[in-house]
């Protein structure tokens, strides 16, 4: 799973854990909010728009010896992204494993696609063959204003329920 690292989250999660019940639910519920948020971006961004890639008409596939192949016909032509563009859905698989998992007890989250879509990364990151297609970095960036507006929210009323 690919994951977004902040600096200083260690001493950030000493001092969450001097928390109080109440203040720790309230920073909880923040950190689920912008997770789920940023989940539903992500899945947007490759589910909706237009693309201004390449027009497949036929299937391809990967033989045994791990060679490109040309498949059958497509019942519908496909329009894929071009590089620089989030990845168009073909099937779904990848918008359907893109998930949230919470650590620390909910103090943390992680959003990014499961193994089944081990691919999200190779599409967001590139390869040596492929231009990036990003789709978790800008849904981030997108909602780089909310997450910052939402957390400082629940830190100030966490605050002063502590100061009650």
């Amino acid at each position: 799973m690919m994951q977004i690292e902040f600096e200083g989250a260690e001493l950030l999660k000493r001092q969450l854990g001097q928390l109080t019940t109440e203040t720790r639910n309230e920073l909880r519920k923040a950190v689920a909010a912008c997770a789920f948020k940023l989940e539903g971006n992500a899945k947007a961004s490759i589910q909706r728009g237009g693309r201004t890639g390449r027009v497949y008409d036929r299937w391809f596939y990967t033989d045994a010896q791990g060679r490109l192949r040309l498949g059958g016909a497509r019942s519908r032509a496909h329009q894929a992204s071009a590089p620089g563009e989030p990845p168009k859905a073909d099937r779904g698989g990848l918008a359907q494993n893109i998930s949230t998992a919470f650590e620390d007890g909910g103090m943390a989250a992680t959003v990014g696609s499961r193994a089944a879509a081990f691919y999200g990364r190779l599409l967001e990151l590139g390869t040596s063959k492929i231009a990036p297609r990003p789709w978790l970095l800008p849904a981030f960036m997108r909602l780089q204003g909310f997450i910052s507006d939402r957390l400082a929210q629940a830190a100030d009323t966490a605050i002063g329920k502590v100061g009650r």
